[in-house]
């Protein structure tokens, strides 16, 4: 096999990575995770693949999935870090989910809902400590985070008063989709941004 230049393997890199994506939004999950996988051997350590990998790993429910989102975060991914407290949230890791949302935030993503439901969820899942007074004493109790399932906090946080319409024929995997599409044509970082 020929040696690539770097433009060609960019190039190959990248045209991979549409072609997964639209074999994904196409619902053909398998043939977009093969794909992506002949990305990944291009550029193992790329944010965007290792996401697309997780992101239909996911779909797919292979239990290697939070390896591929873990990897993609420690490249810089932050979308990586937001499905990281899904899936923490969804097995009720919460106190896991808390610390990827924070982490998630302090990265600057954009305002949008995903922002707004991280948000809510920390404030859902991390109540202010309860002050009570004993013995002439102000004393503030300490709070365990509380055993709940996400989708009840999503459907309370991040549905807006235009939304309610539609927010009730939502699912919290439809929330989570609309915002995590797999990386796709424009936007897609250069090696340099990737960390390479």
């Amino acid at each position: 096999m020929k040696s690539m230049t770097p433009i060609d393997l960019n190039a190959t890199y990248l045209a991979l990575v549409n072609e997964g994506a639209d074999l994904f939004s196409e619902g053909d999950t398998e043939a977009a995770l093969g794909v992506f996988w002949k990305a990944f051997r291009l550029r193992p350590a790329a944010p965007v693949v290792l996401f697309n990998i997780g992101r239909a790993m996911e779909e797919l429910k292979d239990p290697e999935t939070e390896d591929f989102y873990a990897a993609a975060a420690s490249q810089g991914n932050v979308d990586a870090l937001y499905q990281l407290a899904v899936l923490c949230g969804t097995s009720g890791r919460n106190e896991e989910a808390v610390g990827y949302l924070k982490a998630y935030l302090k990265r600057n993503p954009p305002e949008d809902k995903c922002t707004q439901w991280a948000r809510n969820t920390i404030r859902q899942l991390c109540p202010s400590p309860l002050l009570v007074w004993s013995k002439g004493k102000r004393t503030a109790l300490k709070l365990q985070i509380p055993a709940f399932g996400f989708i009840p906090a999503f459907l309370k946080g991040s549905v807006t008063d235009d939304d309610r319409q539609v927010g009730s024929q939502l699912s919290f995997r439809d929330f989570v989709r609309s915002r995590h599409r797999l990386a796709h044509q424009k936007g897609l970082p250069s090696n340099e941004e990737e960390g390479e």
